[in-house]
């Protein structure tokens, strides 16, 4: 009888990822450690995720190129809701992108789907943290301004 290998077993789910409000620390609870990631891949032969620390600052890059053309108004508040409005339905597809890799049975696919679930919501993170900058001094974002709205 083969040893047991908690990678493998069958996890019967109630996504939490699809019921959960699109914010940044929802986003970041319902993703795997990179650790982990590495581990899975490794045993099913599939490609490792790029690092976190680098898909993160590509995030921030590239956030930095949109938000230096996004006009913003003058008013803190208004800025906020813009910025949300920006960031918010990233933060959504990238939840779904979770839950749909979780969703596929146990094998080569959902590792890679999964993987790249994780490395499209780190350069989101990386993105957030560029809105964060942006934000510095004139207050920060919360989860509560995260929600996505209407």
């Amino acid at each position: 009888m083969p040893a047991h290998d908690p990678l493998e077993k069958t996890v019967i789910r109630f996504p939490s990822e699809r019921r959960l409000a699109p914010t940044i620390t929802s986003l970041e609870k319902a993703l795997p450690s990179e650790g982990l990631l590495r581990v899975k891949a490794e045993r099913r032969g599939c490609r490792k995720p790029r690092a976190g620390s680098d898909l993160r600052a590509f995030g921030r890059e590239r956030a930095g190129f949109y938000l230096a053309k996004l006009a913003l108004p003058s008013e803190l508040e208004e800025q906020r809701q813009v910025l949300c409005e920006w960031l918010a339905p990233n933060i959504g597809r990238a939840l779904a992108r979770i839950a749909e890799a979780r969703a596929l049975p146990p094998g080569p696919e959902s590792v890679d789907a999964e993987t790249l679930a994780w490395e499209t919501a780190q350069n989101i993170l990386g993105a957030y943290e560029a809105v964060e900058h942006l934000m510095d001094g004139a207050g920060t974002l919360s989860d509560g301004d995260m929600v996505r709205r209407g």
